[in-house]
């Protein structure tokens, strides 16, 4: 069936994280909203990005695999967040921030994105051993900028 639709495993996965990889790249577009503060863009940003992890699971489990293979949508995604995705985030920080050194806001772009989605990816195995889950995620988001830019 899948080799009837998609022609192989590779293009159904290919075509999977393309519709992922649409959909993050829309997240990117709340940047763009002069209306919202830096801080509420970060926000808006991290709590879209978030929902799409979520909804995703299995795609962003086979995506963060260490794996030598990547697929066409994935480099096509790398080139974005090289060429506009990461620029946008930056300037965000930036200006919530108002760290200038390009260095210091890639770490804080990395700290913010790992923060905010290590507890999606964990939540399973921290529920188990602790017996609750976390919080819901704009608990999480809004304690995680408190945190960052207070």
């Amino acid at each position: 069936m899948i080799n009837y639709y998609f022609g192989s495993k590779e293009n159904l996965i290919n075509e999977a994280i393309h519709s992922l990889i649409t959909s993050l790249k829309d997240t990117f577009t709340i940047f763009d909203d002069p209306s919202l503060t830096p801080k509420e863009q970060i926000r808006g940003f991290l709590l879209q990005y978030l929902r799409i992890f979520r909804k995703y699971p299995f795609i962003i489990h086979l995506v963060m695999q260490e794996n030598s293979v990547f697929y066409k949508s994935q480099i096509e995604y790398f080139e974005f967040l090289n060429a506009i995705g990461m620029k946008k985030f930056k300037n965000a920080i930036r200006e919530a921030s108002g760290e200038e050194d390009p260095k210091k806001l890639t770490i804080m772009v990395s700290h913010l994105i790992g923060a905010a989605l290590l507890p999606t990816l964990i939540e399973p195995l921290y529920e188990y051993v602790t017996g609750s889950p976390f919080s819901n995620i704009e608990t999480q988001i809004d304690i995680l900028l408190q945190q960052y830019f207070s």
